[in-house]
C-alpha cells in the first residue's frame, strides 16, 4: 500500500509505502483516514522530522523502534491534554492527537518529554528525499505547512 503527501505550499510531493506485515493496525488505522489534510509541522525535540497532525486513532503498539533513519515514516497517539501538545487551534486539546512523523535526515531521534520512547514505524518515504528534504528545512525556518495525503 502507498500514499502520496503534499507538502502544500512547497508543491513537494514523497510517495509512503506503508508496512502492512509489521504494522497491520496502524497501517490500516492511517489507510482509513485518507485521503486528509491539515496542518504539518516541523520537530522541536527529535531533529530533521517534520509531523502532520491527524485525529486521535486507535493503533496499538506494534513495530516499535527505539532509533530513526532517514525516510522513516512513524506514528504515535498522544493523549487529551498532553503536556507538549501543539498549539490549541491546531489540536483539540480535550481529545488529544495522531502525530505522523516523517524522518527527512540523520541528525534525527524520536524524543518527547519523558525522554526516548519507543514510536511504530509504519513505513518509508519511497521517492527521492532531496527536493523533501529542502522543503522540510523550509518548514523549520518559516513555520509550519499544510499537508495533504492521498491513496497511491
Amino acid at each position: 500500500m502507498t500514499l502520496r503527501l503534499t507538502l502544500v505550499k512547497a508543491q513537494v510531493q514523497v510517495t509512503l509505502a506503508l508496512d502492512v506485515e509489521a504494522a497491520p493496525r496502524a497501517t490500516a488505522a492511517l489507510w482509513a483516514a485518507t485521503p486528509c489534510q491539515g496542518p504539518i509541522l516541523h520537530s522541536r525535540r527529535s531533529g530533521q522530522e517534520i509531523f502532520a497532525i491527524l485525529p486521535p486513532m486507535a493503533l496499538g503498539r506494534e513495530n516499535l523502534v527505539t532509533s530513526v533513519t532517514p525516510g522513516d515514516v512513524v506514528i504515535d497517539v498522544f493523549p487529551p491534554h498532553y503536556r507538549d501538545n501543539p498549539p490549541a487551534p491546531l489540536v483539540d486539546l480535550a481529545r488529544g492527537y495522531t502525530h505522523v512523523g516523517l524522518v527527512y535526515g540523520s541528525a534525527t531521534q524520536w524524543q518527547t518529554p519523558e525522554g526516548y520512547p519507543p514510536v511504530t514505524r509504519i513505513g518509508r518515504i519511497v521517492s527521492t528525499l532531496e527536493p523533501f528534504s529542502a522543503a522540510c528545512s523550509v518548514i523549520r525556518r518559516r513555520g509550519g505547512e499544510q499537508f495533504m495525503l492521498a491513496r497511491g
